[in-house]
């Protein structure tokens, strides 16, 4: 139902519909006329002051404009003009260098072969990469909460990780391989394998394991191939003595 108003120039009354209830003149000529007469009222809310970056000049920007300026680049204006943002915006020697987040010191920034710059580009050097990664490693997973891991693999053979602790790289290895070395103390050579006596292939205990030299398969074991080089030295003695050596048999030891 229609509702009449009082308009607030010429004074005459005029019917809106319910949700125009907030209007103060009957038509466009009335408003602009009382804004001549008048003056345009204050603004309700207050736009909001800038410094131009480029010529150091104060400009304004509405709240509206302003939630709009946000929404695309996530940041206040830098500029009054396009003119200001062109010459602020212009590439210096300046811009072409970075500051290295791991040592800090002022490197150079390389340009695409597009004749674009790489500002991608956070590290100095591969040195400052591996110690930033390092770096990045503790904080994430502190040396104090690594573990070796073990895991059953093809074959039932178990592996074991040994994670990267104190600047010593971790290492993959078969824990057959691992014991062998334990009670060895040393690291395999390349030339020798470690055979199971017995099944399975996850019982890793060192009574249970075999030294051999060759491939894992027509290999031999170390105690026989001992065992065949004392008899070979013992039949050729003198063959021996001539190259320099002499079987010596120690005394048993209790």
């Amino acid at each position: 139902m229609p509702i009449e108003l009082t308009c607030g120039h010429c004074g005459r009354l005029f019917k809106v519909r319910p949700k125009d209830a907030g209007r103060k003149y009957c038509s466009f000529a009335c408003y602009k006329a009382y804004e001549a007469e008048h003056g345009r009222p204050e603004r309700v809310v207050p736009r909001i002051q800038f410094s131009c970056k480029t010529c150091g000049k104060p400009f304004e920007r509405g709240p509206g404009e302003l939630r709009e300026y946000h929404k695309r680049f996530g940041k206040d204006p830098l500029y009054c003009s396009v003119a200001c943002s062109a010459v602020g915006r212009r590439y210096t020697d300046d811009m072409w260098h970075g500051e290295c987040i791991q040592c800090g010191k002022r490197m150079e920034l390389p340009r695409r072969p597009g004749g674009t710059i790489n500002r991608n580009r956070k590290i100095c050097s591969s040195e400052c990469r591996k110690a930033f990664k390092l770096a990045e490693q503790e904080r994430l997973h502190p040396s104090a909460e690594r573990e070796v891991s073990r895991k059953i693999i093809k074959g039932g053979y178990v592996r074991l990780r040994f994670p990267n602790v104190g600047g010593v790289k971790g290492r993959e290895v078969l824990e057959h391989r691992y014991v062998m070395e334990q009670f060895l103390g040393r690291e395999l050579l390349p030339t020798e394998t470690v055979h199971h006596k017995n099944p399975p292939t996850s019982f890793n205990d060192i009574s249970n394991l075999e030294l051999r030299v060759g491939n894992h398969g027509p290999g031999h074991a170390v105690n026989d191939v001992v065992a065949w080089c004392i008899e070979m030295l013992t039949v050729y003695a003198d063959f021996a003595r001539r190259a320099g050596f002499e079987l010596v048999k120690l005394p048993d030891q209790h």
